[in-house]
Formats: C-alpha cells, structure tokens, sequence
C-alpha cells in the first residue's frame, strides 16, 4: 500500500508542477524556442510554491527536500561523476540520431548554455530530485530518520518517471535519462543536498549537448 500511495503523490506532484507550463504554452502557441524557457520557468515557479506549502507545516524543514549547501567530498565526487558520465554521453550522443521535440539547433549558444546548462539542471533537480523524491521517500519510510527515507525504492521510483518522460526524445535518450536518474538521485540521497546532483545534472547535458552538435 505504502509503494502505491507513493506512486500516487509523485503523479499528482509531477502533474501539478508540469501541467499549468504545458498548458501556458498550448494556450500561447509558443514557438519551441519560447516554449522550452516558459516550461523551465513556470515548472519552477510550481515547485517552488508546492515546496512552500510543504515548509509551512511543522514536519518538514528545507533541508528535507536537499535545500542545503553539501560536503566538499560530495562536490567532488559529483564533479568526478559528472566528467565519467559526461564522457559517456558525448560518446553516445555522437551516435544517437533520434529526432525529439526539442531540437538544439534551433538555439543560439548562450540560450544552450543558459537554458541547458544551468536553468534545466536546477529545474528538474529541485522537482525531480528535491519535491518528487523527498516526498516518495517520507511515504515510502514514514518513520525513519531523512537520509533512509531517501532509500533505494524512492531514487528508482522518481529515476523511472525522468526516463519515461524522455521517450519522445528515443529508447537511447530515455535510457541515458534513467541513468542519470538514479546517479542524480543517489548522490542527493547521500549527501542531502540537491547541489551535488544539479552538478551531475549539468555536466551530462553540457557533454549531451557538445556532443550532438
């Protein structure tokens, strides 16, 4: 019961966040190059607002959803991390042709960097890995202390739903997606910050994005 609970409030978190950007941009008709900016900014503005609903009740603090600054052992390990799964994206990306939604040409170089590099990362990482698994990890363990609540069901829990939402992009991005899932979601859960994992998040799509280019 406790895993289809957690199901349950990691769908209905992941639809309050996403749908009012998708649902912006459908009423606006933006073009992708005004509609991906509007998904990050509004997607973020949602999470925000649900992460303060969330702090104003007295059995959750910031540094349950990874609002912490981290060890300086656990930034490296990110950055070393980061530069290994970097190295692999870049690989494949050069062998990955599959044609998404988004596509990277459309954008100048300071829109890739500024919306790719730093924007997404912290984006996805505060929904994904701050609101979704923070929550799937309080209903999966109620009752344990923070760091075993973020066990191993809530990382392969959230880290599926990052890959399914990737599949228009092809099987072979949707498979990169799952595995920076739960390497994202690990090192949040390890080293109770979400700025490790938006390290990680960001040097896989720096790689993926020099390397489909």
């Amino acid at each position: 019961m406790k895993s289809l609970k957690a199901l349950g409030v990691m769908l209905a978190l992941f639809v309050l966040c996403y749908i009012p950007a998708f649902g912006v941009v459908r009423v606006l008709r933006l073009s992708m190059e005004s509609a991906v900016p509007m998904i990050i900014g509004v997607s973020l503005l949602m999470a925000v607002i649900i992460l303060a609903v969330f702090l104003a009740r007295d059995d959750w603090a910031a540094k349950d959803f990874g609002l912490r600054l981290s060890g300086f052992s656990h930034i490296v390990s990110a950055l070393l991390i980061g530069g290994i799964l970097g190295t692999l994206v870049a690989f494949a990306s050069r062998r990955i042709h599959a044609a998404g939604p988004i596509r990277l040409d459309a954008f100048s170089g300071w829109q890739i960097a500024i919306l790719f590099w730093v924007a997404a990362p912290i984006q996805e990482e505060l929904i994904f890995r701050g609101v979704l698994q923070s929550t799937v990890g309080r209903v999966i363990g109620v009752g344990l202390p923070p760091r075993r609540s973020l066990g191993l069901a809530a990382i392969a829990l959230v880290a599926v739903l990052f890959a399914v939402i990737h599949l228009p992009m092809g099987y072979a991005t949707a498979a990169l997606a799952l595995l920076l899932g739960l390497t994202a979601g690990y090192i949040r859960a390890s080293s109770c910050s979400l700025l490790p994992a938006v390290l990680v998040h960001s040097l896989f799509n720096i790689a993926a994005s020099i390397g489909s280019g």
